[in-house]
C-alpha cells in the first residue's frame, strides 16, 4: 500500500499553492507598474516633507509675525534714501509696526479667502 498524506489530498493545486510563489500574477504585474512606483515615491516624499515641516502648515497657523534682519535693514535704507538721515528709534518702531500691521492684514485676507473658497 502506498502512503498518501491527508495534507496533500486536502490542498487543491492552484497557482498560489505552488512552492516558491508568494504573489499572484496580478499582484506581480502591479508591482512592476511604473505608475505605482511614482505614486508611492510621491507619497513618501509628501510624508517626509510633512514630518519635517510639521507645525508650519498645520491646522493651527502661527500667530507670530516675523520681520527678518534683512527686512529691517531694507526699511532703514529706504528711510535714509528718502529723508537723508537715520530714523529715530520711535520712527523705526513705527515702521516695524506698520510692516507688521500690513502683514497681519494680508494674513487675515488670505484666511478669509481660504475659508470662503473651502465652504463652496
Amino acid at each position: 500500500m502506498s502512503e498518501v498524506s491527508v495534507f496533500d489530498e486536502a490542498q487543491p493545486t492552484t497557482e498560489r499553492s505552488k512552492p516558491g510563489q508568494r504573489f499572484s500574477p496580478t499582484v506581480k504585474r502591479w508591482l512592476r507598474e511604473p505608475l505605482l512606483h511614482f505614486l508611492l515615491l510621491g507619497l513618501a516624499l509628501f510624508a517626509v516633507y510633512g514630518y519635517l515641516h510639521r507645525g508650519r502648515f498645520g491646522i493651527e497657523p502661527s500667530r507670530q509675525i516675523v520681520v527678518s534682519l534683512d527686512e529691517l535693514r531694507q526699511m532703514d535704507t529706504y528711510f535714509q534714501s528718502q529723508w537723508h538721515r537715520q530714523p529715530t528709534p520711535a520712527e523705526f518702531q513705527a515702521m516695524v509696526e506698520d510692516r507688521s500691521a500690513r502683514r497681519c492684514s494680508i494674513a487675515k485676507a488670505w484666511q478669509w479667502v481660504w475659508t470662503k473658497t473651502m465652504r463652496s
